[in-house]
Formats: structure tokens, C-alpha cells, sequence
């Protein structure tokens, strides 16, 4: 699956219904070609929704040039580029999940994890982004989030990683990032 100008995922690009029982296996899911867009092994943008045991095996890759230039500031997870706002329960991937540049949010579950509630999930595989701070096993960025009104601090329990992390360690700071887990907790966030 290759999308190279929007939200792509094995599944859907983005969804903001409730999702439970999604899966794409043994599948290559391809993004690049537009800054900042989500890539996900399941969905690529899950907004303000639910999503219950959906899992993703095969390679997540937010690698992939359009024209010879490489997207920037992607969010590249094993089952969901971005969630916000969202609840996730026993979700699992099992990956080879890929982003380029210093910027790109990667993670074995969620790239960019916003305000949004991760229960019971984990990530297997290897999560490769060497030049980003903002990788890690289960998400790749972790923030909270003003919505409609009421600051939404981010919740994760009860999941693991056990792949392998290659993401860039210069000058890392233990009170704010967590590569083997979390890859970097924004400022604020709790």
C-alpha cells in the first residue's frame, strides 16, 4: 500500500468512528511525499475514537521519496501514525517500522501519541529512526492536549515493547526521553 500526499494505513488513512477487529498482516505500508502527514501499519490519522484489538505485522515505512525529496516531520506508528484524543486498548504490532529525518515521530504502536488513553498493547520488531529523538518501542512522541477546553494529559498502562530501537541518543535526557518505551515526552506532559 503506498500513499505519497496523504493519511495512509493498511486499514484506512484516517478514521474518527470506532474501530475494533482491524488487521493487516504480512503488508508493506509505504508513505512520504507531504510534511507531517500519518503513516500506520492499521490507520494512519485516528481521531477522537475508539480502537480495540486491531494489530499490524509486516513494515511500516515513512521512507519513501516522491520527486527524490523525503518527507519531513512524519509520524510513523506500527498500527496508528497519529492518535488524538483517542482510547486504545490490546492493540499489538509486530514490525518493521521506518522514518527518515530528525523530526519524524516513530513508535511501535503510535507515532504521535496526543491526549489520548493506550491500554493493554505492545510492539514486537524494530522501530528505525537514527536520526530522530522522537522514536521509541511503544510511541514515538507523547504530548497533552488543550480539547474543548480541558487540558487532556496522555495515559499509558499496561504495555510493553520488546524489539529492537535504533533512534539518535546525543545529548539524551533522561527526565524527558525514553527511547526503549516512550521516545520523548513533551514538556507539560505528565
Amino acid at each position: 500500500i503506498t500513499g505519497l500526499g496523504g493519511y495512509v494505513g493498511g486499514v484506512t488513512g484516517e478514521t474518527s468512528v470506532n474501530i475494533s477487529d482491524c488487521f493487516a498482516t504480512e503488508t508493506t505500508v509505504n508513505g512520504g511525499g507531504s510534511e507531517g502527514l500519518p503513516v500506520g501499519g492499521v490507520v494512519g490519522n485516528l481521531y477522537k475514537a475508539t480502537a480495540k484489538n486491531c494489530y499490524f505485522t509486516g513494515t511500516v515505512n515513512g521512507t519513501t521519496p516522491v520527486d527524490d525529496t523525503y518527507s519531513t516531520n512524519l509520524e510513523v506508528g506500527g498500527i496508528f501514525g497519529r492518535a488524538y484524543g483517542c482510547t486504545i486498548d490490546r492493540c499489538f504490532s509486530k514490525a518493521n517500522i521506518l522514518g527518515y529525518d530528525s523530526k519524524a515521530n516513530v513508535g511501535g504502536v503510535v507515532g504521535t501519541f496526543i491526549a489520548s488513553q493506550l491500554t493493554n498493547s505492545y510492539a514486537t520488531g524494530r522501530v528505525q529512526s537514527s536520526a530522530s529523538k522522537l522514536a521509541g518501542g511503544i510511541t514515538g512522541r507523547v504530548l497533552a492536549y488543550t480539547i474543548d477546553g480541558t487540558l487532556i494529559q496522555p495515559v499509558i498502562k499496561n504495555c510493553y515493547t520488546a524489539g529492537t530501537i535504533d533512534a539518535e541518543t546525543y545529548q539524551y535526557n533522561p527526565d524527558t526521553e525514553y527511547r526503549e518505551t516512550l521516545g520523548t515526552v513533551d514538556e507539560g506532559t505528565t
